[in-house]
Order: structure tokens, then C-alpha cells, then sequence
């Protein structure tokens, strides 16, 4: 097991440089935060955050975060931090024990938007700035394994995935200029599949700045 090499030189609070900035909050307490290429973990304490340890996974800047969700399954929800950064590579992070769960490297691809499925433990999606939705499996029995299950083309940047809250076979996918498409059996998705664009023709000062289900309603 490889395990985190944690920094205490600098903590990465919010300034007014211009640097990537991501936050997550995790089904399992824990709140990250990113600038550059610096994460923090804060855990909630009677009410307010407190700063744990911050490390820097990676050599370039982070792009996107998501923690394990895993609320919709039987298993104990794991403080598993998945972090993308802007040379395509990904890594899945043991928070709690400080080490390194898998990795995963994009060919000529930026990590953009991260989803873990609150439904299958193992599995979460990624979405690229090139437009590929990443559907990506760990191997719990194996150390450092995380397998690649579908590469889909959607011809527009994936700025937000959501899953739907019944089932989670159905996944919606965006960008912020507006373009969606929506994944049917997602389980079954293949990297040669095709699937329908669609348009908001949004304005040229409007953007999306989120994406989900309504409750209870899967399409």
C-alpha cells in the first residue's frame, strides 16, 4: 500500500489568485478543498470544520474531487477521495489511513467532473473536458487496480454527471454551455455506443451551474 506523503509547510486557503479551486463533501464527514494543486481535509466537529492535513497528490493543478458515496448501499461508507488533476491522471485516496487506494492515467485527456455511484460501491464515472464520460471500476481485491469499463464520446465538454435516485442506472451528463445527454442503462454501456445530444441554446451571458434528478423521478 503506498501511503500519502502529507505536507504541513502551507495550508491552501482561499486567495485572490487566479487558481483552480475545487470543494467536496463526503457522505462520511469529511469536507476537501483544493487550490492548485494543494488539498486540505477538514472534519466536521460539534458543528464547525477543523482542518485536518493537507498533502499535494499530484504535480499539476487539481480539477475535480468527489468523495465515495456509497448511501444507497449496505456497506459502511469509506472516506475514499477520487482526485483528478489537470495531466489526466486520477487517483483514489484512503483518507482515513493516509494512503493510496488505485490510479488511473487519461490518454490526452483532462479529468473535469467526478461521480461515484451512490448505488454500486465500486464504481464511479468520469467526465473530461474532451467530452469522454470514463466509467471506471476499483478491484478491492486487487492493490493500485482500477479498470476501465466504458470510454463514451459525447461530443461536448462533462462539466456534471448526476445518477438517477432510484436505481442509479441512468446517468445524465452536461456542459456549462448548455449541451446534455442522458445514459440509459448505464451498467450495460459499451465505448462504441452513441447517444442523443441535446441543447438549452442558452444565452451568451447564461451558463449550467448544476445538474440532477428531480426526487423520485428517474427520466
Amino acid at each position: 500500500m503506498t501511503f500519502l506523503s502529507l505536507s504541513f509547510r502551507a495550508w491552501p486557503y482561499p486567495t485572490k489568485s487566479r487558481k483552480k479551486e475545487c470543494c467536496a463533501w463526503g457522505e462520511c464527514g469529511f469536507l476537501s478543498y483544493s487550490i492548485g494543486n494543494s488539498v486540505i481535509i477538514y472534519s466536521n466537529e460539534i458543528g464547525r470544520f477543523s482542518p485536518m492535513y493537507m498533502w499535494s497528490p499530484f504535480e499539476n493543478p487539481i480539477t475535480c474531487m468527489a468523495w465515495y458515496n456509497g448511501s444507497c448501499t449496505p456497506s459502511i461508507v469509506q472516506p475514499l477521495l477520487a482526485i483528478g488533476c489537470k495531466s489526466g491522471k486520477l487517483a483514489v485516496n484512503d483518507v482515513r489511513n493516509k494512503s493510496i487506494f488505485g490510479t488511473f492515467q487519461l490518454k490526452n485527456d483532462v479529468p473535469i467532473s467526478i461521480l461515484w455511484s451512490p448505488f454500486y460501491r465500486s464504481r464511479f464515472f468520469v467526465g473530461s473536458k474532451k467530452g469522454v464520460l470514463y466509467c471506471l471500476q476499483m478491484n478491492e481485491n486487487v492493490q493500485h487496480n482500477i479498470a476501465l469499463l466504458a470510454e463514451i464520446n459525447l461530443g461536448f465538454p462533462v462539466h456534471f454527471i448526476s445518477s438517477d435516485p432510484q436505481t442509479g442506472t441512468t446517468i445524465a451528463v452536461a456542459s456549462k454551455s448548455g449541451k446534455f445527454s442522458v445514459i440509459s442503462s448505464i451498467l450495460q454501456a459499451k465505448s462504441t455506443d452513441t447517444y442523443k445530444q441535446y441543447n438549452l441554446n442558452l444565452g451568451a451571458n447564461d451558463s449550467i451551474t448544476t445538474l440532477s434528478f428531480f426526487p423520485d423521478f428517474p427520466n
